[in-house]
Formats: structure tokens, C-alpha cells, sequence
């Protein structure tokens, strides 16, 4: 994390399904897991017909404090050597092409409609990948940086629809338990993270019995 390889990767995924016929792409990582239906979910984007992603102005009063708001992230050329970080002041602050800046997760659902609109504008403004690419954290700019300067930003829900349980003072989210499952299964979320099987397999045997039995009687 925090390098362009993450941005990368996803624009590979987008290019390789880029001529099939589908209408949202979701993006997960290995230790995501849904906690709703996948009936449910799809019905629900079928109603809303519309991207989800969280986005939030840089810079920021509420997120990335210590980072002035997240202009830290790009006001600076970020490098790693070996285990340091090296970052110096960029001459050019300016995004290119005259965008806002925007951060926000990067775990989104996108409509194939977004997606596209991706594709068919970085080619054409290939400054921003050379920006972007000494960014810090690049995969929470990125997106949301060309989308919510597009035509497309008012068909975009300002919600990433992922559970996370963050420790206090953590840059990462817990890892669930099935001291977790009353939580998840209550919450209107789609998608949560984070699971891992070593420290706890039970809370993925009990969410497969929720959906399964999918809806949960309240009493």
C-alpha cells in the first residue's frame, strides 16, 4: 500500500473487463467478505443505478489530519529506499489539467459507466498518472480525483457501502471476530473487512448461515 502499483492493478482489471457486458465493478481485496446477500445487494444497485464511493474535498478538516488535510500527500514526491520514506517538495503543486483534488476510500463499486469514463480519459490526460504516481497512497486519490471533476460526479453516492472496525489511533482495520457477527449482520453495509482465518474462521461460518437464512428474524 501507498505506492502506484495499486492504482495500476485496478486499471488492469478494469482494461481486462472493459469489452464484457456487466454493470458495476466492485473492488475487494483478498480479506473482504460480504455480509448481505448477493440478491440483496444487486437489488438494491438496481434501484439506486448509481456508483458508490466515498469522496471528501482536499484539503480535508476531518480526514487525514496529520497529513494537512491530505495535501501532504501530493503537495510532496513520495519514495520508498528499501524501508524509508523520502518525499521532497514538488516544484508544481498544481494538479494537472486544472482538477480539484478528492480523496476517499479506495474500495468503491463503480458503474461500468464510471469505469469507462476512466478509461477513455486517462489516455487522453496522461499527466495524471505521472502526478499521481509519486503520490503518497495514491489508490485514495486517484479515483475519486477524476470521477468527482467529471460530468459523472452528481450519479455518485457519497458511500463506499464496506464495514470496517477501526482501533483508536489504528491505520488499519480490525480484524472481525464473531464477537463482531450481531454488528455486521445489523449494519447496512454490503462488504466488510477485515477476516483472516488464523485468528478467526467461526465469524465466516456464521455469516454464511445468516445469508443463507437470509432475512434474519428481529426477535
Amino acid at each position: 500500500m501507498g505506492t502506484f502499483g495499486l492504482v495500476e492493478a485496478t486499471l488492469d482489471g478494469m482494461n481486462y473487463w472493459r469489452h464484457s457486458e456487466y454493470h458495476y465493478f466492485v473492488h475487494l481485496s483478498g480479506q473482504c467478505y460480504p455480509i448481505k446477500p448477493l440478491t440483496t445487494i444487486r437489488e438494491e444497485l438496481r434501484r439506486s443505478e448509481a456508483a458508490y464511493m466515498e469522496s471528501f474535498k482536499l484539503p480535508s478538516k476531518v480526514h487525514w489530519t496529520d497529513e494537512n488535510g491530505g495535501l501532504d500527500r501530493i503537495n510532496y514526491n513520495h519514495f520508498r529506499l528499501w524501508k524509508w520514506r523520502i518525499r521532497i517538495p514538488r516544484l508544481n503543486r498544481t494538479l494537472p489539467y486544472n482538477l480539484e483534488p478528492y480523496g476517499g476510500s479506495h474500495y468503491f463499486c463503480l458503474t461500468k459507466r464510471c469505469v469507462d469514463y476512466v478509461l477513455d480519459y486517462l489516455p487522453e490526460h496522461p499527466e495524471i498518472i505521472s502526478f499521481f504516481r509519486r503520490s503518497r497512497i495514491p489508490e485514495e486519490m486517484f479515483f475519486q480525483t477524476i470521477i468527482m471533476n467529471s460530468p459523472l460526479r452528481s450519479e455518485v453516492v457519497n458511500e463506499h457501502k464496506r464495514y470496517f472496525r477501526w482501533e483508536k489511533g489504528g491505520g488499519h482495520p480490525s480484524v472481525l471476530r464473531k464477537t463482531d457477527f450481531k454488528e455486521l449482520v445489523e449494519s447496512d453495509k454490503w462488504i466488510a473487512k477485515k477476516f483472516d482465518i488464523d485468528i478467526d474462521k467461526d465469524i465466516l461460518d456464521l455469516l454464511d448461515r445468516a445469508i443463507e437464512h437470509w432475512p434474519l428474524d428481529s426477535g
